[in-house]
Order: C-alpha cells, then structure tokens, then sequence
C-alpha cells in the first residue's frame, strides 16, 4: 500500500508540475495579447490625435494666429506630415482605414465578464471612503 501511495503522490506531483507549466504560459499568453492590443491602442489615439491636431492647425491657420511667428509650416505642409488628406478631418474616416490593425477582438467570455462587472454596483466609493477614515486625524 505504501508504494501504491507514492506512485500517487508522484502523479500527483507530476500533474502539479504540468499545471504549473501551463498556468505560465497562459500568463505569457495573456501578457502577449495585452501587449498586441496596447499597441493597437497607440496606434488608433495616435491617429485621433494626428487628425484633430491637423485640423486645429488648419483652423488656426485660417483664423491668422500664426502672425508673426517664424517657420510656420503651412496647413497642407502640416496635413502631409500627419498623413492627413486636405479638408478631410473625420477620425471615424481614418479609423475604418485603419481596419484590423486597430480592432481588438476579446473573447465571448471576457466580454461577458465586463457586462457582468458594469452592472455590479461600484465599490470604488467605499474603498475611497474607508481609506479616507483610516487616513483621517485621530479624535
């Protein structure tokens, strides 16, 4: 009985093993996903923010704010460098170009998670509040 017990404890150890391994590259995996999304994320608010910022430098452009200032950069020099057509400043334009490079897909079960989570009451309110009486002065 003693040496079917540590065949057991061996499998057993061996599963743990296994396990263990697995667990780390599913932690790998995820951090790979998260890494491929934040770098979909960069590339979508930096294309937000190379649209908006050609069409205020065209606004200002035509509103004469630049009077008197030296090298300006004239608003089609200003389009070209963001890679933004002349009088077309709709992001959702530049978005749909940009397709799949910036779609970020997450699984059925993480999008139930989130849906579950945003109708759970928040509980930010009383971690703040109890980490502001613990902080408060003494009575």
């Amino acid at each position: 009985m003693s040496r079917k017990r540590g065949e057991n404890l061996a499998d057993i150890n061996n599963l743990l093993i296994d396990l263990s391994q697995q667990q780390a590259e599913l932690r790998l995996a995820a951090l790979r996903d998260r890494l491929a999304d934040t770098e979909k994320l960069k590339t979508r608010y930096q294309r937000q923010v190379d649209v908006i910022s050609a069409e205020s430098y065209r606004s200002g452009w035509e509103n004469r704010e630049f009077k008197g200032h030296a090298e300006v950069v004239t608003p089609d020099q200003f389009d070209e460098q963001k890679g933004v057509e002349r009088d077309h400043y709709s992001v959702r334009y530049y978005m749909q170009q940009l397709g799949d490079e910036i779609n970020i897909v997450y699984p059925a079960d993480v999008l139930k998670m989130l849906d579950e989570e945003k109708d759970e009451p928040s509980t930010s309110a009383f971690v703040a509040k109890e980490i502001v009486l613990a902080l408060g002065s003494p009575d």
